[in-house]
């Protein structure tokens, strides 16, 4: 059974798999940070592809330029967050921010409406059509780079699971805490990953909810 982050993402992880894990750094870190910090992880390409658009919408870069801006400035993101290295300041908390907002297509449509207004149609164009080829590149990316973790180990980690293996491990680093993703069977028999999963479903019951769907 797979669990799901606050905005619905998926995590085919088991839940005691999952909340032993964020066990590990409770009290300081709660499972509910972990999660949004997964949804940051897994949004934080689109916002760093927004925010280059903005840019080069208010610097009124050609068409052209957008394009290539746009589009080598999410490939980074998404090769930066693929493989956990968190080396860009304030990336996962401009995600996390951006996981807010996003899934409505409000922020599209005010960037668009942004890009006409400062620029021109070809640009929007041009800005959207990055999203569109990065989006590409990385499902490609990631069917390699799932495929190779898959030969290697046997497990099938998509990006919604590496994005919560990514937040656990970013969390555990700050707090001193064993980064290391193996969960042996006498922990899930402690029954603190149950502890933990009771407290988040009496605090968060929707998101417990969404687990069995």
């Amino acid at each position: 059974m797979p669990i799901s982050t606050p905005r619905g993402l998926k995590i085919r992880l088991e839940p005691q798999y999952a909340f032993a894990l964020m066990a590990r750094l409770e009290p300081r870190v709660s499972p509910f940070r972990v999660l949004k910090t997964t949804e940051g992880i897994d949004s934080a390409p689109g916002a760093i592809g927004l925010c280059v658009g903005l840019f080069c919408f208010i610097q009124s870069v050609p068409p052209l330029l957008v394009f290539k801006y746009v589009l080598i400035a999410t490939l980074i993101a998404q090769v930066v967050l693929l493989y956990g290295i968190f080396i860009i300041p304030g990336l996962v908390s401009l995600g996390t921010a951006y996981s807010y907002v996003s899934g409505f297509g409000v922020l599209l449509v005010a960037i668009a409406l942004t890009g006409l207004f400062l620029e021109s149609w070809q640009a929007v164009a041009a800005f959207f059509v990055a999203k569109f080829a990065a989006a590409i590149l990385g499902f490609v990316l990631e069917l390699w780079e799932m495929r190779r973790i898959h030969r290697s180990s046997e497990i099938a980690f998509t990006a919604s699971e590496r994005a919560f293996v990514n937040a656990y491990r970013l969390h555990a680093s700050r707090l001193g805490v064993s980064t290391d993703i193996d969960v042996p069977e006498c922990e899930i028999e402690s029954g603190k990953w149950r502890d933990a999963l009771g407290r988040f479903a009496y605090e968060y019951p929707a998101v417990v909810q969404r687990f069995a769907i």
